[in-house]
């Protein structure tokens, strides 16, 4: 094919043409499933982060760009920032809230502008807990 699938599952068959133009039996049906890598997501992958993180993912082989959403929502409904961009790090421009968890996800888009899966995961800026180390007295 000149341009790509989308994803999915497709059936395809083949037949053949004699020299006089007619068309013979067709085969038996066969399926492939067209499927776009996912991303794997580095960092910050799950926990607390001091302060708004830079997100970084892995490079997918067919990427054109990379869609970064983020959202205070599971459902990624609103979104708090939607960016698209051919690097595999993202660093926000503004200033994260403390205190608040953060839903974040990334995909592929190929030159086409076709679309691969979303891979997602959350974050909470700002509660880092620190860790104390007994005191020890003679």
């Amino acid at each position: 094919p000149t341009m790509g699938y989308n994803d999915g599952t497709y059936f395809w068959r083949v037949a053949m043409f004699d020299g006089n133009g007619r068309i013979g039996s067709f085969s038996p049906s066969a399926t492939f499933t067209k499927q776009y890598p996912i991303t794997t997501l580095i960092s910050p992958i799950s926990g607390s982060v001091p302060q708004t993180p830079t997100f970084i993912w892995t490079p997918v082989d067919g990427a054109a760009t990379y869609i970064f959403e983020v959202s205070w929502y599971s459902t990624f409904y609103p979104l708090y920032e939607s960016v698209e961009t051919v690097n595999t790090q993202y660093t926000p421009t503004a200033i994260y809230q403390s205190d608040k968890t953060y839903f974040w996800r990334v995909a592929i888009r190929d030159r086409n502008g076709r679309q691969g899966p979303f891979t997602d995961a959350s974050i909470i800026v700002g509660l880092v807990f620190p860790f104390f180390l007994p005191l020890v007295s003679r």
